[in-house]
């Protein structure tokens, strides 16, 4: 039995959601899509998830009423007919878009009734003059979906800084081939430190799964006449295939010190230049993904401040993460620091935050996440 699995599958394809709204193109791409997950079925490790990446478009492209709506109910058909799982609508937003954003609600309402399309807005480029800027339009969104109790819209949506980025991780997953790709994330935290505590490298130990993954990839794109845009080798949790098995099996620690997080991130570094690779590879933190993660935010061990200094080492150092019900100005004080942090790293980072009306130490209940902790400030 293979002591690992394909997090998610995702194929990028060379069309935007704009192009979606083409019943023939939706068509064709639904039977590429399903032959594709046929070809998976038989593969010898699992496959957890099926996603879809779509071509990044313009905020500004986008105008009220219509449009919108058939957009996403385009993109939600296509992931529905070919049988996936989800669907990403990149954005690529300006500054200049963040200056005027009437055009927001409008998509919020929307997204809100298609549970399976995920939507991520990428500032490619700003400078700490445009903070405030960037950070009131991301407190402002958080607070308009929390106004209407859309707490799972929330976790669908990413601020992705210096994005777009070609990752087969969601929020934040875009596709920026101009052919069919696939790519793959991985859930192997288990298997990777079963390895180390047999004395196998993290570098040797991620580059061997890498391999091993690439090499049914590359059989899939071969056959189908696509291409295998790689792996991302970024360490990611779920539950109780928490972050701690590997740090602790890593440097015998029950904390995620910055330097643990650090050198773990030189190793993936290493190893994905030696293979095929995509997207992040870093060490994701999680909040509401990681149980290890919610028993030290239940226990005050960890806070929101540590999940954003954190930032600056793993590329989701502020992901998946409750926010008590404080004021807008606090919140965009937050997401600065954050911003501010994004600057001196100089790589994509993805942010999820969720504002909730509760307060610190409470307990939010989602659906697939559970019971997550409320973290102190």
């Amino acid at each position: 039995m293979i002591p690992f699995k394909i997090r998610a599958l995702t194929v990028a394809l060379d069309v935007s959601p704009l192009d979606i709204m083409n019943l023939n193109v939706l068509e064709r791409y639904a039977r590429l899509l399903r032959t594709i997950q046929k070809s998976c079925k038989d593969t010898a490790i699992p496959v957890w998830s099926f996603r879809i990446a779509l071509q990044p478009i313009a905020l500004r492209f986008l105008k009220k009423g219509d449009l919108i709506l058939k957009m996403i109910k385009s993109v939600y058909s296509l992931c529905e007919r070919s049988g996936f799982n989800y669907i990403s609508i990149p954005l690529i937003t300006s500054t200049d878009d963040l200056k005027s954003t009437d055009v927001l609600p409008d998509i919020l309402d929307r997204l809100i009734g298609y549970d399976n399309v995920f939507l991520s807005f990428n500032i490619k480029e700003y400078d700490a003059d445009d903070i405030p800027l960037i950070s009131s339009f991301y407190a402002s969104l958080l607070n308009y979906l929390c106004e209407r109790n859309a707490l799972m819209a929330q976790a669908r949506i990413s601020l992705v800084l210096k994005g777009p980025l070609m990752t087969p991780y969601f929020p934040s997953a875009s596709s920026l081939s101009d052919e069919v790709s696939i790519m793959a994330s991985l859930l192997y935290l288990k298997h990777i430190s079963d390895l180390l505590r047999k004395g196998i490298s993290l570098f040797s130990a991620a580059l061997s799964v890498s391999n091993n993954v690439n090499e049914i990839l590359s059989n899939i794109s071969q056959n189908l006449g696509i291409a295998n845009a790689g792996v991302d080798l970024s360490l990611s949790p779920w539950m109780d295939e928490s972050i701690y098995d590997v740090i602790n099996a890593y440097h015998g620690v029950d904390f995620p010190y910055m330097y643990t997080l650090y050198d773990i991130n030189r190793e993936l570094e290493l190893a994905s230049m030696k293979t095929r690779s995509i997207g992040f590879n870093e060490v994701m933190l999680p909040l509401a993904e990681d149980n290890w993660l919610k028993d030290l935010a239940s226990k005050s061990i960890l806070r929101v401040r540590d999940f954003v200094s954190l930032s600056v080492i793993c590329v989701a150092g502020v992901d998946m993460i409750p926010m008590p019900n404080i004021k807008q100005r606090k919140l965009e004080a937050i997401i600065s620091d954050i911003l501010t942090l994004s600057i001196i790293k100089e790589k994509v980072v993805g942010v999820r935050l969720i504002k909730t009306k509760l307060n610190p130490g409470d307990i939010l209940s989602l659906p697939l996440f559970g019971d997550i902790p409320v973290p102190y400030l």
